[in-house]
């Protein structure tokens, strides 16, 4: 648990914490850390999007899509 204090994977050290304390409700800084993390993603989604849109043809999705 604690190892994951420094890193953006929240919702890994929220089912972390759970395990190590089931009876005890999520700490409330983990629960504001993830909204956070989260804005920022949407918000870096946003800004790179157009890049993306430039870049990625549609037979490019295509084969990503193909490739997972």
């Amino acid at each position: 648990y604690d190892l994951l204090q420094n890193t953006t994977m929240v919702d890994f050290q929220l089912d972390i914490y759970k395990k190590l304390h089931p009876e005890q409700i999520e700490p409330e800084e983990l629960i504001e850390k993830r909204e956070e993390i989260v804005s920022r993603f949407t918000e870096l989604s946003q800004i790179v999007q157009p890049l993306l849109d430039a870049v990625v043809t549609e037979d490019a999705a295509r084969l990503i899509e193909h490739q997972r």
